[in-house]
């Protein structure tokens, strides 16, 4: 090989030519998994105030549901229903924002939990750099559909994770606050 001919990416790089990227990656996919489980605990909260219902029985309703969607239309149902009262308008309202935040959220948190990781490479000042990103099953994308999550790139790397994780946690703050007025509101 010539001094002038850059190195391949390695088939089997050594550790540590990519354990520093492979752990901020992992660790930003755990956050995001993380303060996705506050989000829904929070939505498990207001599920409960909103049906009525003691812990445990709100608890086989609610998490006998398989997907957090499908909690969040049973929290958004209960709700709508408990503020109609036009005493309650705040609560809706700020409701409705949350909702939203919730639902514009919610596609990028399915890619991260539900779609495959891979380590790409490239060469930066002569050296293997290693990428790591979520990207789309590669037998899914014959569907040919735009996924909302992916906010228009082919992959979500670590950045665009670790900028979801604190859009989730200030979600989860916002959510916290929102499920104790709630249950202040209506306690039993």
């Amino acid at each position: 090989m010539n001094e002038t001919t850059p190195p391949a990416i390695k088939l089997n790089p050594e550790p540590e030519e990519y354990i520093a990227g492979e752990n901020a990656f992992l660790c930003a996919v755990g956050v995001c998994i993380t303060q996705w489980a506050f989000i829904d605990r929070q939505l498990f909260r207001l599920f409960r105030r909103g049906i009525g219902a003691a812990t445990f029985r709100a608890a086989i309703v609610y998490y006998d549901q398989h997907t957090i969607s499908q909690r969040l239309r049973q929290v958004d149902g209960l709700l709508k229903e408990l503020f109609e009262p036009e005493e309650h308008n705040e609560l809706r309202s700020w409701w409705d924002e949350l909702h939203k935040r919730i639902s514009d959220l919610l596609p990028t948190r399915n890619i991260i939990a539900h779609q495959p990781v891979r380590r790409l490479g490239t060469l930066e000042g002569g050296k293997p750099v290693y990428i790591y990103g979520i990207h789309i099953e590669p037998y899914q994308r014959y569907l040919k559909k735009t996924y909302k999550g992916m906010k228009g790139k082919d992959m979500l790397r670590t950045e665009d994770l670790n900028t979801h994780a604190e859009e989730a946690a200030e979600l989860h703050a916002e959510l916290a606050s929102f499920a104790k007025k709630v249950v202040r509101a209506f306690r039993d």
